[in-house]
């Protein structure tokens, strides 16, 4: 398969990544997955209700040393750590008063997730976001 044209430009201009925000909980809290249909997810954002806080994850093919996260309100840099998995995962935690997950759950219209030597998702900023997050404060 050939490799993903570069993006260029203003990320807001950016072509959504295929897929949709899916909602569940489980036994250490809620989780919101995006991704394609008949697919595993590409992307989580997991509350662990036993730490009170927000697992962002995302399949990598390789260990980045930080996830990007670019919102119409702000960025932030988040250390990543492997998380196993096949396919492969990298994540980050995040503390619930982190004012990056307000940002992501009010962002307008879209969000940005980069990590490096990888194609970045532009995710589009639905309920699912504000949800696992209200969870986690809950």
């Amino acid at each position: 398969m050939a490799p993903a044209p570069a993006l260029t430009g203003d990320w807001n201009d950016w072509p959504f990544t295929p897929g949709d925000w899916t909602y569940s909980r489980d036994g250490l809290g809620s989780v919101g997955q995006f991704g394609v249909s008949g697919r595993a997810a590409m992307l989580s954002l997991r509350c662990n209700m036993q730490t009170h806080r927000v697992i962002l994850s995302k399949e990598a093919q390789a260990l980045g040393q930080h996830m990007l996260i670019r919102t119409s309100s702000m960025t932030k840099q988040l250390p990543a750590r492997l998380a196993g998995g096949t396919p492969a995962f990298i994540a980050a935690d995040i503390m619930t008063n982190d004012p990056i997950l307000d940002a992501m759950a009010f962002s307008r219209g879209r969000i940005l997730i980069e990590t490096e030597g990888q194609q970045p998702i532009i995710l589009p900023s639905w309920a699912e976001i504000a949800r696992i997050v209200e969870d986690c404060r809950g």
